[in-house]
């Protein structure tokens, strides 16, 4: 089990251990500030669909074998990294970034079920989730850290240190003496979307709209904090960007272990207001350049991205019959991949007509609406509930 985690953590550390070099790219190449946008962006496109038929792969493949070439793959990504003699190079670095993390999200939770008992199932898709936020915030922290303080080549060293730890994740791997790995006789790239005919109410009312409203906030962050915390902040420390982006991230899988004994509904209700809350301090603190401020957005930012993960991953779990988990949780990625994706290309256009603050005050705008929208209609789906229940006592 713990050789299927390191591996998850390394999966997870290279998925956002490039974002801190992001504006240096810009510099480096002579870019616009698009560039970012479009790099980010460019590793949703191709994670995307390989997520979809990365199942069907692990089902023909064997699990183990499709992570090992996961694990490949961000070794392929790292080298791309280091040695770039171009801007379209990082595009391609990106987009195998996506392949590589989009194979492993589908396969490797379930090797990590095939080699955990059935008795610690619960404990251990806990401590998948925790190491895949953990190391989504870790992966900017680091780069972060080693491009402020490292005398050597910071951009070749993180990409370096990344690749040797993919190579023990390897070596780790095929020291697994047991692996129940399923073979089908032809590999089918099956699809499977939907939403149970009794839960679609749920899902497009509250679930559906929740984590697509969660991951653009979090696309932007990602995709933007860096030139936010540079450009806007005026801060010359790039540790900075990498830490605070720790803090989301990773202060997202520790928020929902917080004690909250309310209903999954409500706790997404809060959890959307922390959100526009903590959107609205982060621009105040870019206005007045306050440090502390940002600080505490940041913080209310992480809780709610917390809580309105875990709300909506509880409910759509719960969703159907257990046929139907494989297809509300496709459904439920998809929808959180397009709200990484579509309003954080939006920023970035929108910031190259208006600028930077502009751009976010409009998607923040637009945040709060669809969020209001959420609270509202959700608010009635608990009152149909109540109304429900008064009735069959």
């Amino acid at each position: 089990m713990k050789r299927v985690l390191f591996a998850i953590a390394v999966i997870a550390i290279s998925t956002n251990l490039a974002v801190p070099f992001f504006p240096l790219y810009q510099e480096l190449f002579h870019a616009n500030s698009f560039t970012s946008t479009g790099l980010f962006v460019t590793y949703v496109v191709f994670l995307l669909p390989t997520l979809l038929i990365s199942g069907s792969i692990g089902d023909y493949f064997g699990y183990k074998w499709v992570v090992v070439v996961a694990l490949l793959l961000t070794i392929v990504s790292s080298g791309l990294f280091i040695f770039t003699p171009n801007l379209w190079v990082l595009y391609v670095a990106r987009a195998i970034v996506g392949i590589s993390v989009g194979l492993f999200m589908g396969t490797g939770n379930a090797l990590l079920l095939h080699v955990s008992s059935r008795a610690r199932m619960k404990l251990v898709l806990k401590l998948s989730g925790m190491m895949t936020l953990i190391g989504f915030g870790l992966g900017p922290a680091i780069s972060s850290l080693i491009l402020q303080y490292s005398k050597w080549n910071p951009e070749q060293l993180s990409f370096l240190l990344l690749s040797v730890a993919a190579i023990i994740a390897i070596l780790m791997l095929f020291t697994l003496v047991y692996v129940k790995d399923s073979h089908t006789k032809q590999i089918q790239f099956r699809i499977q979307l939907g939403i149970p005919q009794e839960d679609k109410q749920l899902f497009w009312k509250a679930v559906g709209p929740s984590v697509f409203l969660l991951f653009s906030i979090g696309g932007m962050l990602i995709a933007m904090l860096p030139t936010f915390v540079k450009d806007v902040m005026h801060l010359s420390n790039h540790a900075w960007s990498g830490l605070l982006l720790l803090i989301f991230l990773g202060g997202g899988a520790f928020a929902q272990f917080i004690p909250f004994s309310i209903d999954h509904i409500r706790r997404i209700q809060i959890g959307l207001i922390l959100l526009f809350i903590g959107f609205w301090c982060m621009l105040t603190a870019g206005a007045q350049e306050t440090m502390g401020l940002l600080w505490f957005s940041i913080l209310l930012l992480s809780i709610g991205n917390g809580w309105v993960f875990q709300s909506c991953m509880g409910l759509s779990g719960d969703m159907g019959k257990a046929s139907d988990n494989a297809r509300v949780i496709s459904t439920f990625y998809v929808m959180a991949y397009l709200g990484m994706s579509i309003p954080t290309l939006a920023v970035g256009l929108l910031t190259l007509i208006l600028g930077l603050i502009p751009a976010l005050i409009i998607l923040c705008a637009c945040v709060t609406v669809l969020g209001l929208w959420i609270i509202w209609s959700s608010g009635h789906l608990l009152k149909g509930a109540s109304l429900s229940m008064e009735k069959d006592s």
